[in-house]
């Protein structure tokens, strides 16, 4: 993959060459103007000759058709450019970024942003200033061949704006740079906000939570108002100053003429080239924080392909489904103590291990370091005897079958949810529905498999997005399924079906690793393992489980009674 984005970045340069030939003919011929003027003041005036101003004419018109043509198939080649960059690095960045997420678990999109910010500014026209700023230098020669005194104006007053933009960008750097932030800040809250709606609404918080995101909102806007507000200034001097440039030059231009120093075509002359010397920095002052914060974006970008090179691996055979972990321990920056420390079991292919333990305790952690999802600090967790990094991702998700705690349903159909948005058959869908018992659940929805789902499932409750994901993690035919928690939104008809599936499991010799408290649950495992603090407490059979378990259900029971019973008395 890196040497793939490698190409597509060098493509981009080597695009953008392009563009810098086409700048070079647009500029020749932007001094077309100019020398119109010279001929017609100096030679058709003098010359009275209607033949000769028609010919300039005619070729003037030639010359300006073709500078707009040019001027037009190069912005068109850096839009192509711009879009093409992101067609091409999105899908690789999107399956970056969901690697990212779940090892980070958070949202990471950076580079996504980047891709699209360096797309915006190819297709802003203002960025072929970029290609003309070289130029200043050029026209500033020129109006010094006309005569010095113009040519040191122009100087003057390209050093006079280029510091003025300068001063105004350090002076709004600071102020930039925190609206930024808060910005990123404020998307986050809203999305937060708005992901647990319900909930707020239900408590009553909708109001509060709506005047405290306000407030950070509030100096947000402040401070963008003050980013605004100096730019605004840069942007009405900038003005002044090469209004002010042309006044003088024209002056000066008369005065020359008065002293027979300058002929009349070349104060026009001098007028056009200055303003169009000036053109590309008046630009850069109004667009210098697009180009800025363009431009970091595309050095993120960089960084990120350099950091994200995706090893090629040997496609190994299909796993029976046999774990061994050697003292696996995993820690982050976060947490000074360990997740997970010393953690060693086997489990062989076709049996069951039921993950018990107090929240906290590091199950969800264990579940992510099987998947692959992280990777541990120190120790090797194998499956058929090969460690999990030496898997191709891809291929090793459509051996592992997972149904998480907290369902991620996406939007789209039952049917796509199902078979993981792949251009599957019907037949293998229903198939999956079947073996997940939830194929009756789905027929009596609206649409029966094409229902639409919203964001999250919105459309359907807690216990039937359980049941979907268990049917989409059997659509892959697993040779391993790992369950957290899959039974904490199920009623009693899911939980007949989960039962089922275990069965099903046991029958097709697939492994099961499963997180779940319930007593019921364990007597369909071969094994148990009891995490405590992020190590294994007790680990053996099940049967060394169940009535340890059931004789603290049996005392919570006895606990709500004794509750039931003071109220009882008290009322």
């Amino acid at each position: 993959m890196q040497e793939t984005w490698q190409s597509i970045i060098l493509r981009l340069k080597y695009e953008l060459k392009y563009v810098a030939v086409f700048s070079f003919f647009i500029n020749i011929l932007m001094l077309a103007l100019p020398l119109y003027s010279l001929q017609l003041f100096g030679r058709v005036l003098a010359s009275a000759s209607i033949d000769t101003l028609l010919n300039l004419t005619y070729l003037i018109i030639f010359l300006l058709v073709t500078q707009a043509c040019l001027d037009f198939f190069r912005n068109k080649l850096m839009q192509q450019s711009g879009l093409k960059l992101e067609m091409d690095l999105s899908l690789s960045l999107v399956s970056q970024a969901i690697k990212d997420s779940a090892r980070e678990g958070g949202i990471h999109k950076q580079s996504l942003l980047d891709v699209r910010e360096v797309k915006s500014l190819l297709l802003t026209p203002s960025t072929s200033a970029i290609f003309d700023l070289p130029w200043v230098i050029v026209f500033i020669l020129v109006l010094y061949m006309l005569h010095p005194l113009l040519g040191i104006t122009a100087t003057v007053g390209a050093i006079a704006l280029s510091l003025l933009a300068y001063g105004v960008k350090r002076a709004a750097i600071l102020t930039d740079n925190e609206a930024s932030q808060a910005v990123i800040t404020s998307g986050m809250q809203i999305n937060d906000i708005l992901r647990h709606a319900s909930s707020l609404q239900a408590m009553g918080m909708a109001s509060n939570v709506a005047r405290h995101w306000g407030k950070s909102h509030k100096h947000l806007l402040f401070l963008q108002w003050l980013v605004a507000d100096k730019i605004s200034m840069m942007l009405v001097l900038t003005r002044l100053v090469r209004t002010l440039l042309q006044v003088a030059v024209i002056g000066i231009g008369v005065g020359l003429v008065l002293n027979q120093q300058l002929g009349a075509g070349e104060i026009i002359a001098a007028s056009i080239i200055l303003g169009r010397a000036l053109a590309p920095i008046e630009q850069a002052v109004g667009c210098w924080k697009n180009w800025e914060s363009a431009w970091s974006a595309y050095k993120r970008l960089l960084l990120s392909i350099e950091r994200a090179p995706e090893m090629i691996k040997t496609a190994l055979p299909v796993p029976k489904g046999e774990f061994h972990l050697e003292n696996v321990i995993y820690r982050t920056s976060h947490h000074h103590a360990p997740i997970l420390q010393n953690i060693s079991f086997r489990l062989q292919a076709g049996l069951s291990l039921a993950i018990i333990g107090p929240s906290g305790s590091g199950k969800s952690t264990l579940v992510k370091l099987l998947m692959g999802i992280i990777s541990p600090t120190a120790g090797r967790i194998k499956l058929d005897g090969a460690c999990i990094s030496q898997w191709n991702a891809q291929e090793l998700g459509q051996y592992i079958g997972f149904v998480s705690q907290d369902v991620e349903i996406l939007a789209g159909t039952v049917a796509q949810n199902i078979c993981r948005f792949s251009d599957a058959d019907p037949k293998d869908i229903i198939d999956a529905a079947i073996q997940a018992c939830v194929h009756e659940l789905i027929i009596a929805l609206p649409q029966g498999y094409e229902t639409l789902l919203g964001e999250n499932g919105v459309q359907i409750s807690g216990g039937q997005k359980q049941r979907l994901a268990l049917a989409r993690a059997l659509f892959s035919k697993p040779k391993v399924l790992i369950l957290d928690e899959p039974n904490s939104n199920l009623d009693p008809e899911g939980e007949v079906a989960l039962a089922i599936v275990l069965l099903n499991c046991k029958e097709n010799n697939i492994t099961v690793m499963m997180i779940s408290h319930r007593a019921g649950f364990l007597r369909q495992m071969d094994w148990v393992v009891c995490l405590r603090d992020g190590r294994i407490e007790k680990a053996g059979p099940k049967e060394k489980f169940i009535s340890d378990i059931q004789e603290i259900s049996q005392q919570t029971e006895h606990a709500v009674e004794e509750v039931d019973k003071t109220e009882a008395m008290k009322q």
